[in-house]
């Protein structure tokens, strides 16, 4: 959207259509209102006073300690401390990798608190399909061990997990293969570990494949399905760490 009324030579038109002197440009002040007199890849800003050594001067020309960039925080308010110039570690198979390349423990995963600061750790867990003998909280999809259940200790946000209803009354009739859990909707079948509930009926045992591509990563490198089974192995210049990490043999 155009501006109705024009700027004189000696002004700066702002992007909300405001009229400043052009001093006033990159100042490292907000005189418009929107910012658009700093924005440095537009207006070319230089940085009219340069941080001190021991600090790091964002590209909105705010100095912050050395220390604080790379620690997945904006701390310039433009991000220009994060990302772009970092060397984030890779994350293990026992953790989750955020938008931000920080790392959470997998299990922080989908359970209804924003552990990553970015979100990214509860995005799309409406769909998240929980591992084997865990059991999905029906308000915000945490999953939680099926041994949770009825436990008499409410893990779920709302507490579904401990309902007055908690019950084996349909265990007789649902015929598990392998046995059966106590649920506030009267009872789950659940497998052995390595096996999943077959979902054509809710009651047989079928192979859970771990190499599946699921959000927990059960290999750091190279994993190998079997039947109720699987194994982890390294790339070349790696050794194996307690059977799922590895870790380079360049550090031993």
């Amino acid at each position: 959207i155009g501006c109705k009324t024009s700027c004189t030579n000696e002004q700066f038109q702002c992007k909300n259509c405001r009229c400043i002197s052009k001093s006033l440009t990159c100042d490292s002040k907000n005189d418009c209102g929107d910012n658009s007199d700093e924005n440095q890849l537009e207006l070319h800003c230089g940085c009219k006073f340069p941080c001190a050594d021991e600090q790091f001067q964002c590209n909105n020309c705010r100095c912050i300690a050395k220390s604080w960039t790379c620690d997945h925080k904006n701390d310039c308010g433009d991000n220009s401390d994060e990302y772009a110039h970092c060397s984030y570690p890779v994350c293990s198979g026992n953790q989750f990798t955020c938008a931000n390349k920080q790392c959470i423990p997998q299990k922080w995963v989908c359970d209804g608190n924003n552990d990553c600061n970015d979100n990214s750790d509860e995005a799309g867990c409406d769909n998240y399909e929980c591992e084997p003998n865990e059991w999905s909280c029906p308000s915000t999809g945490k999953c939680i061990s099926a041994q949770q259940v009825c436990d008499q200790v409410k893990d779920c946000r709302l507490g579904e997990d401990e309902e007055k209803t908690c019950s084996r009354t349909s265990c007789t009739t649902l015929n598990c293969e392998h046995d059966c859990y106590p649920t506030p909707f009267g009872g789950s079948c659940y497998c052995k570990p390595g096996y999943v509930i077959n979902k054509k009926d809710n009651r047989t045992c079928i192979d859970f494949d771990e190499c599946g591509g699921h959000k927990h990563k059960y290999c750091d490198h190279i994993c190998s399905n079997f039947n109720g089974s699987y194994s982890c192995s390294c790339y070349p210049g790696y050794q194996q760490h307690d059977g799922i990490h590895c870790r380079s043999r360049a550090k031993d």
